[in-house]
């Protein structure tokens, strides 16, 4: 078989690395002018001199997907992908990375050697290395590593190899990822990632969940243990690629990507990761998250309070659209958002976790969320809040305003420890019961004392004793109700 100049120029570049392409082209030239032979014959002239064989190393490699458990002693070319901070083992330091080829990528581990011992090496993740005298195991979550020990040989790779860019063999979120074995995915974050402790046997477990999305699909993405701490960064909006996850089936059916040790995800904001969002009415939104837009008007909001576990403000707003209503929870900086729109605005919200309690409908808001008050839009809601005396109550009124005084309390209920109420009367001295769950800080800004005038908007009207008429009037205040103080 005939090799090509440039493939003998490959082979021995490969196997005398103190040679340079200009030094060997000087070569090539004073052999040319000393014995008036072809460019060809002269570079097979210079490689018997060297000791080169015909016989390139790269074929005795193997390559990624022919590799099996207990190999030794293999020859590999890849391109390190990535390295991740060293880490010890049972007493020995070793460095994760990751490394592909044209079949395949797969998870690498030196053994003995620190990420910058590695990269000081004049080695660079991005760059094609080729290693002497690793071998394989199988890992723990299934799938081959390769190992390499601290007597390996690890060079930059100088000669001629075509090894794709790891983009090429991304799978997208929107085809059957549960048929792959090994997963490389991207996406954009969609929700942050929540921790909880779960039971493994008799063992604690710390675990991580946050949701990815693409186009009009998204998967929960689980992380386990000290693989959370490396991901602390992720955030709703951020766009990344995983590497060397796997797919598994939980038990609602529902296909999660999984990630172990070896995997890794990294931030690649040029990604484009379009979101497809389909306009929803309030009365189809799923629990769950909802790739959707709903458009409402905005009929009432809570008082700003502090989610001292979470350490971030939220507030409470009531939203109707002409099939329902329901309750906007803003979390973070959504929380102030709100403080830009009035009473009557109509509000679109985009992308959102959503719960149904009983008949109540509660939409979160946080950072993968927007909100947008919009212009040129009309909606006739299907309840509005109007304002009411007690003698003007029926049971047509669910959500009402009204005004009063203050004349007891708070008064701890005989029935629940964490519900109290206020004793007032309305304008025209008719009693009623301002019913609530907390502390009366959490429905105020203001100072509430018996004697003070108040402005209730957005009370929930107890059907209960309108109906029975065998108690006073109560209003209820939920989340998105707030006390005023009339002066």
């Amino acid at each position: 078989m005939d090799i090509s100049e440039e493939r003998l120029i490959s082979l021995i570049l490969q196997n005398r690395r103190d040679l340079t392409r200009e030094q060997l082209e000087l070569l090539i030239e004073e052999k040319i002018d000393e014995l008036r032979i072809s460019r060809k014959t002269a570079l097979y002239l210079i490689m018997i001199e060297l000791g080169i064989s015909t016989s390139s190393p790269i074929e005795k490699r193997i390559r990624f997907n022919e590799l099996t458990d207990g190999l030794s002693n293999i020859n590999i070319v890849g391109r390190l992908l990535w390295l991740k901070p060293t880490e010890e083992y049972e007493g020995v330091i070793v460095t994760r990375g990751g490394i592909m080829d044209e079949s395949m990528i797969l998870p690498i581990l030196f053994w003995g050697r620190r990420k910058e011992e590695i990269l000081s090496q004049n080695l660079y993740e991005g760059g094609i290395i080729e290693i002497s005298g690793a071998y394989t195991k199988s890992s723990l979550s299934g799938g081959i590593e390769i190992h390499v020990p601290v007597r390996a040989k690890i060079e930059n790779y100088r000669g001629s190899i075509e090894i794709p860019e790891p983009y090429d063999i991304l799978v997208s979120l929107d085809q059957d990822i549960s048929r792959y074995q090994v997963i490389n995915t991207f996406g954009r974050v969609l929700s942050t990632p929540r921790e909880r402790i779960v039971m493994v046997g008799e063992n604690e477990i710390r675990v991580a969940t946050f949701l990815l999305g693409y186009k009009d699909s998204f998967k929960r993405v689980v992380m386990w243990r000290n693989i959370i701490d490396e991901y602390k960064w992720l955030e709703p909006g951020k766009t990344i690629i995983i590497y060397l996850a796997k797919a598994k089936i939980n038990k609602f059916g529902e296909t999660e990507i999984h990630l172990s040790r070896n995997s890794y995800i990294v931030e690649e904001s040029s990604l484009d990761v379009p979101i497809i969002v389909k306009d929803e009415k309030l009365a189809n939104v799923q629990p769950g998250l909802n790739l959707a837009r709903v458009k409402a008007t905005l009929l009432a909001r809570g008082a700003l309070k502090i989610d001292l576990e979470k350490k971030r403000e939220v507030r409470s707003v009531l939203i109707a659209d002409e099939t329902r209503e329901a309750t906007l929870v803003l979390m973070g900086k959504k929380a102030r958002l709100i403080n830009e729109m009035k009473d009557g605005d109509i509000v679109a919200i985009k992308i959102f976790r959503a719960s149904i309690k009983g008949d109540s409908l509660i939409i979160f808001v946080d950072e993968a969320s927007t909100i947008e008050r919009l212009e040129k839009e009309t909606i006739t809601p299907v309840i509005h809040v109007a304002t009411r005396s007690i003698d003007e109550l029926s049971i047509e009124d669910k959500i009402v305003n009204i005004k009063g005084k203050i004349v007891k309390g708070p008064v701890k209920t005989d029935d629940y420890s964490d519900l109290s109420f206020f004793l007032a009367e309305d304008e025209t001295g008719k009693p009623f019961k301002i019913l609530f769950r907390g502390d009366i800080k959490d429905y105020t800004d203001d100072e509430i004392n018996q004697g003070d005038k108040v402005l209730i908007k957005a009370g929930l009207v107890d059907l209960y004793p309108l109906l029975m008429k065998k108690d006073m009037p109560t209003i209820k205040l939920r989340a998105y109700s707030y006390i005023e103080k009339i002066y």
